[in-house]
């Protein structure tokens, strides 16, 4: 059996899907008060505040990419990315 490309079984993440995790990241950051008094340098709206990408007061860089999407090269203004998180992985992208 073979897997489609892109993959869009279970352990592919739609790039809908991970709009809704930056939402809710979004979200705790305007209106989670334990996480104002723990981090009071990142919470609130950032720099940048869209919806496949933010900017933090600090300048850290949040950006929801789906499956497929270029993760290489990716900059912020001069600066590339030094840290990549990633949710879940299909079989396809694993091997």
């Amino acid at each position: 059996m073979h897997e489609s490309y892109p993959p869009t079984g279970d352990g592919a993440i739609g790039v809908g899907k991970l709009y809704c995790y930056l939402e809710n990241i979004k979200s705790e950051l305007v209106g989670n008060e334990l996480l104002a008094r723990d981090f009071p340098q990142v919470v609130g709206r950032g720099l940048v505040w869209r919806s496949n990408m933010i900017v933090l007061r600090n300048g850290v860089t949040i950006e929801a990419l789906g499956t497929g999407q270029r993760l290489r090269g990716r900059r912020h203004r001069q600066h590339r990315r030094p840290c990549l998180a990633a949710d879940t992985q299909s079989a396809w992208n694993v091997r």
